[in-house]
């Protein structure tokens, strides 16, 4: 009796033993895949959270891109269907406020009790090119809207220099049309305007000549203006756009030192609308 008992005892004991087994391995199999299902999904909701906040900027990036495109046709038409006689600066001034308006209502593209109501604002700048012997080419003068301007009547400023919110190259010497601007060619003594538009981000306590009323902006202002950007991060820049445009992710990278999103467009002026001489 004792041997049966043994035997049916031991019986039981592998029937129990078995299942428990298998009851265990079940479950460190189960912790297995709930483990890497949580170890995917940490790593893959950073990734959807990065998509969904590209998705959200790919419209304003290209929106902003549009409305310089657009602000560029837009002045240039004016420019050359909107006036009959030799153009003065307040013509360029009023023209260009004309053309961003769209973007800039009422008088969010102006400096007004010491702020800009986007944050940021718009840079618009004019050339005046002639082609040269060989191929060449020099820039005979500049204007650009002052972007710490308080009103519709300020007339913008003459440049004789580069300037660090262009993406074209002020060269007063004959020079490749390349190095002006890339897409650039003209034949001799043949005339072309660029314009170059963007919009505009700097600390209001390094700008100089804007909004004074001042005619020409010296050489010695524009090197201390480009300086003081320049010391800034870059990356420091670029945040403050970021914010001020209302991007959460898409990096953004400056067109030129101190402006975003430029577009140039480079197009052959009706004849009396500019000469050699800067527009007064």
């Amino acid at each position: 009796m004792s041997l049966t008992k043994f035997a049916a005892k031991s019986v039981i004991s592998k029937i129990f033993l078995g299942r428990s087994k298998k009851k265990c391995n079940a479950t460190i199999h189960a912790n297995k895949r709930y483990g890497s299902i949580l170890i995917e999904f940490a790593f893959g909701i950073p990734v959807l959270v990065s998509i969904l906040f590209l998705v959200m900027d790919a419209p304003k990036f290209y929106y902003l891109k549009y409305k310089v495109k657009n602000t560029a046709y837009m002045a240039s038409s004016l420019l050359q269907r909107g006036v009959e006689r030799a153009i003065i600066r307040k013509d360029l001034s009023q023209i260009f406020s004309a053309a961003f308006f769209s973007h800039f209502p009422g008088t969010s593209q102006y400096y007004i009790n010491s702020q800009w109501a986007m944050g940021y604002t718009k840079i618009a700048h004019v050339y005046y090119v002639v082609g040269s012997a060989k191929g060449k080419a020099q820039v005979k003068w500049g204007w650009k809207s002052n972007e710490k301007a308080s009103n519709p009547n300020d007339n913008g400023t003459i440049f004789n220099t580069s300037q660090s919110t262009s993406v074209v190259k002020f060269l007063s010497f004959a020079s490749d049309p390349n190095s002006i601007y890339k897409h650039l060619s003209l034949d001799e003594d043949e005339a072309r305007i660029i314009i170059d538009v963007g919009f505009y981000l700097i600390d209001t306590t390094t700008t100089k000549n804007g909004g004074n009323g001042s005619d020409v902006a010296s050489a010695e202002d524009e090197i201390d203006a480009t300086a003081s950007t320049t010391t800034d991060s870059t990356a420091g820049i670029a945040a403050d756009a970021k914010k001020c445009m209302g991007f959460s992710l898409l990096p953004l990278r400056s067109s030129a030192d101190a402006s975003y999103f430029n577009f140039v467009l480079v197009f052959t002026p009706k004849k009396g609308l500019f000469t050699e001489t800067a527009p007064k």
